[in-house]
């Protein structure tokens, strides 16, 4: 196959010589040169060069990727650097994350540098964020990957080549367009190697797909899936379509386990899972990351840290929470979700959200613990979920049904677009143009975090909130460490079912047939190496507590127009 290099990127960013100014295609603040480096027929590493006017003291600092996604001590997987142009050096800096480069005054310089593999494998926590610089493929976050002299602003402009890749070769990437911004640089994605690209033209934009690996469904199945959810949502928001790029790249994890996640880019999105990943819980991900091409990128700013000193983590209720209501309402608008799968995913939510044990913490814990903490990372998820059910419920009853919590994003849309303010600071607006003062229950719920109650006809005419009292979900060891241990059992609680059926520390947990984490109702079933003898270990997950947990029922007998309608509320018309 040829590489998939857009036309326009192709024809606009030629190489650059190394005379003393750019040439016409790199007047850009920011020019870059990304090249593979083989050993024969194999990827052994990539190759990055750097072009920018250096300052005008002589001396730029260069900064190299820190920390992004979790991900600590990027700048590890950069080595090699060298400098060329206007008698300039280049040393190690004050911080093993900085360069410092000497030079004449305002000269334009060119850095080199190598990036290698640096992705942990099976044994990862967390997505594979770092360089993925395998044999015959290569996966780059820009976030992971490129320096940039210290203070770059994110509206500085930037030019990227992507060349000298084998002709055999597939390469997709979000940079191919001549309009590049530093932010795009570093919210972008490149993928080579032996991977598939289709596409499908949705609303006049192509969107497309480079995949590799093989899986459950077909390549066109799912790219087809994944033009239904594109139209959805930007037809929901109402924004002219622009080329998307989805990449989806197998993975491994620990033996019986399964694994997806991605990531939102620029104008892409990065996705991994294992080969044995189940299509509608891709469909749930692919919904969820495509939104926050709007969620929250163009309903509102998001903190940021580095200048204003507040966690990014702050607003993740509703850049995370909302992005995922909003997704199961699309997901229904697109008809790819029936009334009672979006149901279960909600059921889903409500019993994970009554199983936390730290169901109540702060917000500023949150933001303190999101990167460490599991359970923690998750509660946000499920906070702004019921939190934006919440609202819009609140919404549709003073307004007798006029008003929504799609009017009030619908108006922070506008909002940012002419005047970028801060996320939260645009919702609470929104809202009171509606009558609706919304601080005192931003407090209470966000901020302190008193567990929320969804009302009983919340999503009437579809059924009922109830809410029952249960067992509290406890697996009966730890978890986390058990995970971090390779799945060698620790911590298992001598007064609970899980020991009582037999598990014990230092078993090797093999799979989980059955049960479903947070579910104490559902029975679990562990398969174990027990000293060289493999066996099933089954028990309830019940902890010596209870806690209320609440549910949605489908009304009995829905058909027709009444199923209809169902469908019609459960997707927000």
């Amino acid at each position: 196959m040829r590489p998939v290099v857009g036309l326009a990127l192709a024809l606009s960013l030629m190489a650059m010589t190394a005379s003393a100014q750019p040439s016409s295609h790199s007047r850009a603040r920011l020019a870059y040169t990304v090249r593979p480096l083989m050993n024969g027929d194999t990827l052994a590493a990539v190759s990055v060069e750097l072009r920018f006017k250096g300052s005008p003291t002589g001396t730029t600092v260069l900064d190299l990727p820190k920390e992004w996604g979790g991900k600590t001590k990027l700048y590890e997987a950069l080595s090699d650097f060298s400098v060329s142009g206007a008698n300039s050096r280049i040393q190690a800096g004050a911080e093993p994350w900085e360069r410092v480069v000497h030079h004449r005054a305002g000269a334009w310089i060119r850095v080199r540098y190598v990036v290698h593999h640096a992705d942990e494998g099976a044994a990862r926590q967390g997505n594979p964020y770092r360089p993925m610089i395998l044999p015959s493929r290569l996966q780059l976050l820009g976030s992971t990957v490129f320096a940039a002299p210290h203070k770059t602003d994110d509206a500085d402009s930037v030019a990227v080549v992507l060349k000298s890749f084998p002709r055999t070769w597939t390469v997709a990437s979000d940079l191919e367009r001549s309009d590049l911004t530093f932010k795009d640089l570093q919210s972008s994605i490149i993928v080579a190697g032996d991977f598939r690209v289709l596409t499908r033209i949705v609303r006049g934009a192509p969107l497309r797909l480079a995949i590799e690996g093989t899986w459950s469904f077909t390549d066109e199945e799912l790219i087809d899936t994944l033009a239904k959810i594109w139209t959805a949502e930007t037809e929901f928001w109402g924004d002219p379509t622009e080329p998307y790029l989805v990449t989806l790249l197998q993975i491994e994890a620990p033996a019986g386990s399964t694994s997806s996640g991605g990531t939102g880019r620029s104008a892409a999105f990065a996705s991994f899972a294992t080969s044995n990943v189940a299509a509608p819980r891709l469909t749930r991900m692919f919904a969820h990351e495509m939104l926050h091409t709007w969620i929250p990128n163009r309903i509102g700013a998001m903190p940021d840290e580095e200048s204003s000193g507040v966690s990014e983590a702050t607003e993740y209720w509703i850049s995370e929470g909302f992005d995922d209501y909003y997704a199961l309402r699309l997901l229904g608008r697109a008809g790819l979700w029936s009334p009672s799968e979006i149901v279960d995913a909600l059921n889903h939510v409500l019993g994970q959200y009554a199983a936390s044990t730290v169901r109540t913490v702060s917000n500023a814990r949150i933001a303190a613990e999101f990167w460490t903490n599991y359970p923690v990372q998750q509660l946000p998820y499920y906070r702004g979920l019921l939190f934006a059910a919440f609202i819009d419920y609140k919404l549709r009853k003073n307004s007798a049904g006029a008003s929504s919590l799609d009017d009030v994003m619908h108006v922070m849309h506008k909002r940012f677009e002419a005047a970028r303010q801060p996320i939260r600071e645009l919702f609470v607006s929104a809202l009171a143009g509606y009558g609706v003062d919304i601080q005192a229950d931003l407090r209470k719920y966000i901020d302190d975090g008193a567990a929320i109650a969804l009302a009983a006809d919340t999503f009437a005419p579809c059924g009922v909130i109830s809410t029952d009292t249960y067992p509290r979900f406890d697996v009966g060891f730890d978890l986390a460490a058990t995970g971090q241990g390779g799945g060698t059992a620790v911590g298992v609680n001598p007064g609970l079912a899980a020991y009582r059926a037999g598990l014990r520390d230092g078993m090797k947990i093999i799979a989980r047939e059955a049960g479903e984490t947070g579910n104490p109702m559902r029975e679990m079933a562990l398969r174990v190496n027990d000293n060289g003898t493999e066996r099933v270990i089954r028990y309830l997950p019940e902890g010596r507590d209870s806690t209320e947990v609440q549910s949605l029922t489908l009304s009995e007998g829905l058909a027709g127009s009444e199923l209809a309608a169902c469908a019609r509320r459960l997707g927000g018309v």
